[in-house]
C-alpha cells in the first residue's frame, strides 16, 4: 500500500485498475507502434496472479484467494495538423477469484481524447474515460478507506482544458472536469453513487532552465447518494488555492511541492448534519539519484476527503511514502516501497483514528523494450480504534506485461 491523496471516489474506479493496465492507456512506454496509414497502433497485454490471505481486508474471518487477471488492450493515435492529435484506447479485463465465493467477471475500459491547436498559442484538450464492470477487491478511495465488496459499477470522467501560452509567457488556462460513478448492485449499505463537477483556473510559468511555478484556484461540487436509499444524500463543496513549484536542485536531485489552503463543506440530508473544515492540502515530493543508478523518492501528503463509513462526514488523511528503485531503463527491475498513512475522523463519536503501514518489494526483468515480468510481495496492516477497522493483509504475486 502507498500513501494516497485525491478528491473523489470516482478516481478509485479508474486508479485501482491502472497498475494492471486495466484502464486503457493513451500511449504505452517503450512500445513501437504498428503503422496503419495515419494511425499508430499499440498492442497491450497484462496478466497478474496474486495470492492473498485476506481478500476483503477484514478484521476477523479473513478469506484467502488466488486472484488471476488477464487484460488485453489496444491504443491508437492519429496525428493531425501541427501539434494536434486524436487518441483512443480500449482494454478488457477478465478476473477469477480462486478459493473465494466470488464469480469470475469482466470489466472494460475506454479512453478517447485529443489535443487541438487553435490559433497562435491556444491549445484545447479533451478526454473521456469510461469504465464498467466489478470494482477491484483491493480498491481504496483516495484517502485509504476500503470501498470494495464485489460491487458492479459504471463510471465516467470528462475533461476539458483550454490554455494559452505566448513566447516567454506563462501558460494560462481554464480546466473543467465531470466525474461520476454509479453502482448497479452493492453489498455495502454505505456505498455512495456520486457526481462531481470540478473547475480550475491556473497559470504555469517556467523559471529559468531548472524550475517552474504553478498557481491554481480550484472549485468542486459533489452530489453523493447512498445506493438503495435516495433519502440519504450528501453534498460536498470544496474550494482551494494552491501554489506548486518544481526545481532541479543539482544534477542528481529535485524537489516538487503542490501546497494550498482549502475549505471543504459537507452536508447530509439524512440527519441534517453539516460540517465545515479548513486545512492545508497538497504534498511535497523529493527525488534523488543515488549510486548504482538507483532513485530515491520521498513524498509527504495531506488531504481532506468525504467518508464512506457513515459515522463522519469527512476525514483528514496524512501520508508519508518512501520508494527506492533501480534505473527504470535497466533490464533488471528491483525496488521497494514503504508507507505510513494516518486518517483522522474529527467528528466521529468517539473520535476515530486509523493508522496504516504498508510495504512492497519487487524483482523482475525486462525483455527488449516492451515485455517485462516481475514478482512482488506486499504487507498491509491497519490499526483502528473503531470496531472492525483493524486488518492485516499479506500477499504475493507475479506480473507479465506488454506495454506496461
Amino acid at each position: 500500500m502507498t500513501a494516497r491523496g485525491g478528491i473523489s471516489l470516482v478516481s478509485v474506479v479508474l486508479l485501482s485498475f491502472a497498475a494492471a493496465l486495466a484502464q486503457a492507456p493513451r500511449k504505452p512506454a517503450n512500445v513501437l507502434p504498428i503503422e496503419a496509414g495515419r494511425f499508430q497502433i499499440y498492442p497491450l497485454f497484462a496478466t497478474v496472479v496474486e495470492q492473498t490471505d485476506n481478500l476483503f481486508y477484514t478484521e476477523s474471518d479473513p478469506v484467502g484467494a488466488t486472484v488471476t487477471s488477464v487484460t488485453p488492450g489496444i491504443s491508437a493515435e492519429v496525428p493531425l495538423r501541427g501539434q494536434s492529435e486524436l487518441y483512443l484506447g480500449y482494454a478488457l479485463r477478465y478476473r477469477d477469484y480462486g478459493g473465494a465465493d466470488i464469480d469470475s467477471n469482466l470489466s472494460q475500459f475506454l479512453l478517447a481524447g485529443g489535443e487541438v491547436t487553435l490559433g497562435t498559442g491556444f491549445l484545447f484538450a479533451f478526454e473521456e474515460d469510461y469504465a464498467e464492470g466489478v470494482l477491484d477487491t483491493s480498491a481504496f478511495d483516495e484517502g485509504g478507506e476500503v470501498v470494495f465488496r464485489g460491487d458492479e459499477f459504471a463510471s465516467s470522467v470528462t475533461k476539458l482544458d483550454l490554455s494559452h501560452q505566448g513566447v516567454a509567457q506563462p501558460r494560462i488556462g481554464l480546466a473543467a472536469r465531470r466525474e461520476s460513478v454509479q453502482f448497479s448492485q452493492t453489498a455495502q449499505a454505505n456505498l455512495l453513487d456520486s457526481v462531481y463537477y470540478n473547475y480550475e483556473i491556473y497559470a504555469d510559468y517556467r523559471v529559468g532552465p531548472q524550475g517552474r511555478v504553478r498557481f491554481g484556484a480550484y472549485w468542486s461540487e459533489g452530489d453523493l447518494t447512498a445506493v438503495g436509499n435516495d433519502q440519504d444524500r450528501r453534498d460536498e463543496r470544496d474550494f482551494r488555492v494552491t501554489l506548486g513549484t518544481q526545481w532541479r536542485l543539482n544534477p542528481v536531485s529535485s524537489i516538487a511541492a503542490d501546497l494550498g489552503w482549502g475549505t471543504a463543506e459537507f452536508f447530509s440530508t439524512l440527519d441534517g448534519q453539516a460540517s465545515k473544515t479548513r486545512n492545508l492540502v497538497g504534498g511535497v515530493n523529493y527525488v534523488r539519484f543515488v549510486p548504482a543508478r538507483a532513485r530515491l523518492v520521498m513524498r509527504v501528503t495531506q488531504g481532506v476527503f468525504p467518508s464512506v463509513y457513515g459515522t463522519n462526514a469527512y476525514y483528514v488523511s496524512r501520508g508519508l511514502n518512501v520508494r527506492l528503485e533501480n534505473d527504470t531503463r535497466a533490464r533488471m527491475i528491483v525496488g521497494g516501497d514503504l508507507s505510513f498513512t494516518r486518517n483522522v475522523y474529527p467528528e466521529a463519536e468517539p473520535k476515530r483514528t486509523d493508522d496504516t503501514v504498508g510495504g512492497r518489494v519487487w524483482l523482475g526483468y525486462r525483455f527488449g523494450s516492451a515485455v517485462e515480468w516481475r514478482v512482488y510481495a506486499d504487507v498491509d496492516s491497519r490499526s483502528s480504534n473503531a470496531p472492525g477497522g483493524t486488518y492485516d493483509v499479506n500477499s504475493y504475486g507475479a506480473v507479465v506485461s506488454l506495454g506496461g
